[in-house]
């Protein structure tokens, strides 16, 4: 399964929740009150379109964009434009244009309560909010570059105003590596924040932390983003860095909060690294911080260190005999839920049920009986109550994977097909959200466990028609594989296609078909 973390900085800070099962993930939630409004599919059309023609054929649709996101239009079509030239994929199209507006008007509405002493700054403050404002990012980083390098060279006139100057110059710093996430440089946002960090006097340590801790962030998501496990080596040294500012002893919650963004990062590494080293710290990462974030202190936050926690453990348990491991996850998940509630957060606590499901199922897998398997399915189909379809497509198409998987195991287990029929039906229904055209890997995935599911029904029922379908849904993967030139998968196919092709003609041969 793939991994996904995301950071999310603003309404729960770094509530950084993550799952994942196989090839069916637990998803992330962004934490963002932004509504696009349109498919991904529109979404994509906007992409390709040109300036002019977002200006004329799509006028109307611009204008109310603009309306929904707050923005001017000439910073919607930048919003495009960023998207365009940063290759974006398809499938994070909406999610990352609603992260790139809420970064655009949390810089203007930081920039509108900035108040330089100097009148010659705060005229270039105001000049780079209203760049800004048009989506000319350009100009404001130039007039922010202007506005820290005025701020620096006062201080260094001024003695004796000296700190607050380097803090504000600081202020300008941090908001270019602002516009650089914007526009998705992670690489430069860091460089901005770590130099943020050092214009900070060392009076103002809390300040230092922040922009270090900031700067790691931004490799984590560089890395989380491209695949780059380089980027994920330097954000965890970033983070230890960050943590020899922000004290357990002087700012706990600080401290605890940098905790969990290492845990992410280095959760996200051990997922793609062999053994368990990586896993076993962030394990540690999680814990550590659990001993300020209280859920008596912030719920919401130790919920999250928990959910972390729980996903951390779920790996490990993958990879490691027993069920030890997967016991202590099913306990922090269920620890996490005791905050998440689904009236409180209700995707959080959707996301908080399909991750217990995934260790449940783990545990079903190696115990024996179907107790687990059912307690899976229970928690899947809680989830699905809030991870509808309407609301998070993607997210619904995980969630209904994960229970045909679980609901596939218990039909192993059990007499009689009902397991497998429904197991067969959410395999397709997954599958008319997880397309070839849109997620293909995912598709491949789930189209080779739909066969496997109608296989096994087919043989349960002795029936033929299901097998031929199992065929068809095996050799459509196979062809695809084919294409993209995959070799090494030949003689799996060949083997499933042959077995089930035998098996149809004995059918044939000795009954009736069915």
């Amino acid at each position: 399964m793939a991994f996904l973390a995301v950071a999310t900085p603003a309404v729960f800070a770094d509530q950084n929740v993550t799952a994942d099962h196989g090839v069916a993930a637990g998803g992330d939630i962004r934490d963002t009150t932004i509504t696009i409004g349109y498919s991904l599919e529109e979404v994509q059309a906007f992409v390709k379109a040109e300036r002019q023609e977002l200006k004329t054929t799509y006028q109307a649709q611009i204008k109310d964009l603009s309306q929904r996101l707050e923005v001017t239009q000439d910073a919607v079509i930048g919003f495009f434009a960023i998207l365009k030239r940063e290759h974006v994929p398809l499938e994070k199209m909406t999610e990352t244009l609603a992260a790139i507006a809420q970064r655009h008007r949390e810089m203007l509405d930081r920039l509108a309560v900035l108040d330089p002493d100097d009148p010659a700054i705060k005229a270039l403050i105001r000049e780079a909010r209203t760049a800004l404002a048009k989506g000319d990012y350009d100009r404001a980083d130039l007039l922010l570059h202007q506005a820290e390098a005025a701020e620096l060279e006062a201080a260094r006139q001024a003695q004796a105003a000296a700190n607050k100057r380097l803090l504000k110059s600081a202020v300008a710093r941090a908001e270019r590596g602002e516009i650089s996430l914007t526009r998705l440089r992670y690489r430069e946002a860091a460089r901005h924040f770590k130099a943020a960090s050092s214009l900070v006097p060392n009076l103002h340590p809390q300040e230092q932390g922040a922009y270090l801790r900031r700067s790691a962030d931004a490799l984590g998501e560089y890395g989380d983003q491209q695949g780059n496990n380089e980027a994920l080596r330097e954000a965890i040294a970033a983070y230890h860095e960050a943590l020899g500012v922000l004290t357990q002893e002087h700012m706990p919650l600080d401290w605890a909060g940098t905790q969990n963004n290492l845990g992410n990062v280095l959760s996200r590494l051990g997922t793609r690294e062999p053994g368990t080293s990586r896993l076993e710290a962030a394990v540690s990462a999680y814990r550590s911080a659990l001993e300020e974030r209280t859920r008596e202190r912030v719920p919401l936050d130790w919920a999250a260190t928990q959910t972390n926690l729980g996903n951390a453990l779920r790996m490990l348990g993958e990879r490691e005999p027993g069920t030890s491991r997967l016991e202590e996850a099913v306990a922090a998940f269920r620890s996490a839920l005791e905050a998440y509630t689904r009236e409180r957060v209700p995707l959080y606590w959707a996301l908080t049920q399909n991750n217990l499901g995934i260790a449940l199922s783990l545990l079903g897998e190696r115990e024996s009986g179907t107790s687990r398997l059912e307690e899976a399915v229970v928690a899947y189909r809680l989830a699905l109550e809030e991870r509808t379809r309407e609301r998070v497509p993607l997210h619904w198409a995980m969630t209904q994977t994960n229970l045909a998987d679980t609901l596939q195991a218990l039909g192993e287990r059990e007499p009689g097909t009902l397991r497998f029929e429904e197991a067969v039906g959410a395999y397709r229904l997954a599958l008319e959200e997880r397309t070839r055209e849109r997620v293909p890997r995912d598709w491949a995935m789930t189209q080779n466990k739909l066969g496997t599911a109608l296989s096994r029904l087919g043989e349960r029922e002795n029936s033929i028609e299901h097998l031929r379908q199992a065929e068809v849904a095996i050799q459509s993967v196979y062809s695809v594989y084919q294409e993209a030139g995959y070799r090494q998968y030949n003689e799996y196919f060949e083997k499933r296609l042959h077995a089930l092709r035998q098996r149809i003609e004995t059918l044939r041969s000795t009954t009736t078909p069915r």
